[in-house]
């Protein structure tokens, strides 16, 4: 029986390939049985179809069952890849403490809804550059280029288990490639600005205990999050012993910090109260931002933020703290340790656009406050 006229379209295909109206087929060569493929698109079926004839190649005796169960993967939605993602992945980081769950609330979670909303419906295989980056257009930096991690990170799983041949996220251009003002928006905080707020947070009662916050933040240089969760019983013949939340599994993240004379006088004033400045909050590092937007505009800070930039955040603090230590002689390295910094060019990035565990010992600055100097 002769064979049957090849179509245009079937010309185009390789071996073993069919398309039965919406549907591809793939012909097992030695039984002739056919695998559905589902209705995916003629370029993702020829690429499943050349993986397949590959491995029959190898093996002869491939199961066809174990053939079907392979390829029905590639018709995974998104959300479908994504639930696994977080359950596989996610979820056991998450509770090994390797992820921050205020890093994950912050930004790993907004980027799975947002996924979820934009491209959540689709399948895997029909997701493109194209359109992901049409997507985050419009993102700031910071937004865009977490979206395009996210992304890379998402298809590599999605490639390691099979569900797909490519990474669309690949070849999203980076922020800067795209020409975007990757120049930083938000402000830092030069000292003139902090002693206004300082000076306003002292004068208001109700923000006392913050100025109290303030002093010790900007003589310890630690995080919001290290700081509200500092307890008297941290500290013993002046060193305070702490270990940043963030990167806790890390070395450097242990730190034995001398308390300077300034920092002293005010955690004296908490004695007995445990921790020093969370006694009746609820959310500690939240209240501690809100009120530092808030001090921000009382004491007229906000007025001098120049149009088109952001005020300084309460993160600022950090990097201020970092530069008067090198102003005032203390090494980056020194800084670079009581920073809790995994290497050097994090700090430096702090000091940029500025004039049974072992703790690493660093030492700041001891200055008094109304002593300090930027220059």
């Amino acid at each position: 029986m002769a064979d049957k006229r090849k179509t245009a379209q079937s010309k185009r295909l390789v071996p073993n390939l069919y398309k039965n109206g919406k549907y591809w087929q793939w012909r097992q060569p030695r039984l002739g049985k056919k695998v559905s493929l589902g209705s995916i698109s003629e370029r993702e079926a020829i690429l499943v179809a050349n993986q397949l004839n590959a491995e029959f190649a190898v093996n002869q005796a491939v199961d066809v069952d174990f053939l079907t169960r392979r390829v029905t993967r590639v018709n995974k939605t998104i959300n479908a890849l994504l639930d696994e993602w977080h359950e596989q992945f996610w979820e056991p980081r998450l509770q090994r403490g390797e992820i921050a769950q205020s890093t994950y609330k912050t930004h790993d979670a907004a980027a799975f809804k947002e996924t979820r909303a934009a491209i959540g419906d689709q399948c895997i295989y029909d997701v493109s550059t194209t359109q992901l980056t049409a997507l985050i257009t419009e993102h700031s930096m910071s937004r865009y280029e977490r979206m395009r991690g996210f992304w890379n990170r998402m298809f590599d799983y999605a490639i390691g288990l099979g569900y797909t041949q490519a990474n669309p996220a690949e070849k999203i251009l980076t922020y800067k490639q795209r020409g975007g003002d990757t120049r930083k928006k938000r402000l830092r905080l030069p000292l003139p600005w902090f002693m206004k707020m300082y000076d306003t947070a002292r004068a208001t009662p109700k923000w006392e205990w913050f100025a109290d916050a303030m002093v010790v933040q900007l003589y310890t240089a630690v995080d919001r999050s290290t700081l509200m969760s500092l307890h008297e019983d941290h500290i013993k013949d002046g060193i305070w012993y702490y270990t940043r939340k963030k990167t806790r599994q890390h070395p450097h993240s242990h730190v034995a910090v001398t308390l300077p004379t300034e920092a002293k006088g005010v955690i004296a004033k908490y004695k007995g109260k445990g921790f020093i400045f969370a006694q009746s909050f609820k959310n500690p590092g939240e209240v501690y931002t809100k009120t530092f937007a808030r001090v921000v505009k009382a004491s007229g800070v906000y007025g001098l933020v120049p149009d088109g930039q952001t005020p300084p955040t309460s993160h600022e603090v950090r990097a201020l703290a970092g530069h008067l230590n090198v102003v005032h002689g203390k090494s980056v390295e020194n800084v670079q340790r009581l920073m809790a910094h995994k290497d050097a060019k994090m700090t430096q990035h702090y000091l940029a656009d500025h004039k049974g565990v072992k703790h690493l010992a660093a030492e700041g600055i001891d200055i008094p406050l109304y002593n300090l100097k930027e220059e």
